[in-house]
């Protein structure tokens, strides 16, 4: 099985004229790659992207939670659903290193 860089290698290698194809087309040649590995990998990695934790590199300014209205990690939502209990409540998102009020290690910079 190919590394994930080999993957996006070679998945690359067949959109190298995406950008000169009329929209039609594009769509066309979207649609006969994604049932491929590398479009599967791809998308898994935009939405690991656009909705992790900013201390693992991605969702810059928090913007993928705002999308979808999720407020970060917390301890405790009780306070909160008590205080907005049958009303809409959409706070401000807040990082895992906002709301502990320190920088955390990511899993990625361990070793082992």
């Amino acid at each position: 099985k190919a590394s994930p860089s080999e993957t996006y290698r070679e998945g690359l290698k067949t959109l190298s004229d995406f950008a000169s194809l009329s929209p039609a087309d594009q769509d066309n040649k979207l649609r006969s790659i994604e049932k491929s590995h590398f479009f599967q990998l791809l998308r898994q990695h935009t939405i690991e992207g656009m909705f992790c934790d900013p201390m693992h590199g991605g969702n810059a300014g928090l913007i993928g939670w705002q999308l979808v209205g999720y407020p970060g990690p917390q301890m405790s939502y009780r306070d909160e659903v008590d205080k907005h209990f049958g009303q809409p409540w959409r706070p401000k998102p807040a990082s895992l290193e906002q709301t502990a009020g320190r920088r955390g290690k990511p899993w990625e910079d361990e070793k082992g």
